[in-house]
């Protein structure tokens, strides 16, 4: 879950939905934010893990400034990209 305070230190209502973004890919099971950068356009970049069938992948998501996917990062019209961490697997030979 991510919030944007004001300077004042309140929650800015207008980000996300209510004031929220919550990390939720497709076909996941689990998702966790490990870390986040802001970009100078105000867009933000999130990188995480994600868990389906009991495996971890890395995940990243682009947020756009007002806290929703921005749905031309990713390639799959999500904001999501999926990044397959399978140990002893090609991962030029996994589909995404």
């Amino acid at each position: 879950m991510i919030q944007r305070v004001e300077s004042t230190g309140s929650i800015d209502t207008t980000f996300g939905v209510g004031g929220v973004f919550t990390l939720f890919p497709p076909a996941s099971e689990y998702a966790e934010i490990i870390g986040m950068t802001v970009l100078a356009s105000g867009r933000l970049i999130i990188a995480g893990s994600t868990y389906v069938g009991g495996n971890p992948d890395w995940l990243m998501v682009r947020l756009l400034a007002d806290g929703s996917e921005d749905a031309s990062f990713g390639g799959n019209d999500t904001g999501y990209r999926k990044i397959v961490f399978d140990v002893g697997v090609d991962p030029t030979a996994v589909a995404d």
